[in-house]
């Protein structure tokens, strides 16, 4: 069994956001993402996020200081009831970093119970890396309560 790769695990702050999109745009390619990706859009729409103060984002960097992987959370009042939660948006870690995804996900659920956040959601986008998902989701004690649909009108 390989090891995991030595990275740190801290914040991304908005000024980090293209070397993120570039990974995003590696992994939407990679995962066939609906829509495609734009990476000017990605970074504004996630500036507009952290000045609402909405965006938890953690990054992992390697020896080398390079980004090599990226957790994307928000924290926002549930529409149904007002509740604060947890939504994952995406997690994008290049393939030879795979492993620390978990390390990720438990940095960004760290920063919401210390903010007393109680309920999260995660979710995993249809392909190679979707039953690895479930599993993990599942041995970490979550739940399955949906699956999503994607539609194209004329």
């Amino acid at each position: 069994m390989r090891s995991k790769p030595k990275v740190v695990i801290r914040p991304l702050w908005p000024t980090e956001l293209p070397q993120c999109a570039e990974l995003g745009e590696a992994y939407c390619r990679e995962m066939d993402v609906p829509g495609g990706f734009v990476p000017a859009f990605f970074i504004q729409t996630w500036q507009n996020l952290f000045s609402a103060g909405s965006a938890r984002v953690f990054g992992a960097w390697d020896e080398d200081r390079r980004l090599v992987g990226v957790f994307l959370g928000l924290v926002v009042p549930d529409p149904h009831n007002g509740e604060t939660v947890g939504h994952q948006v995406n997690w994008f870690v290049l393939p030879e970093f795979r492993g620390i995804g978990l390390d990720l996900m438990m940095r960004w659920l760290d920063e919401l119970q210390d903010e007393g956040v109680h309920r999260f959601v995660v979710g995993a986008f249809r392909g190679p890396h979707e039953k690895a998902l479930d599993r993990l989701y599942r041995r970490i004690g979550l739940e399955k309560l949906e699956t999503h649909y994607v539609g194209y009108l004329p």
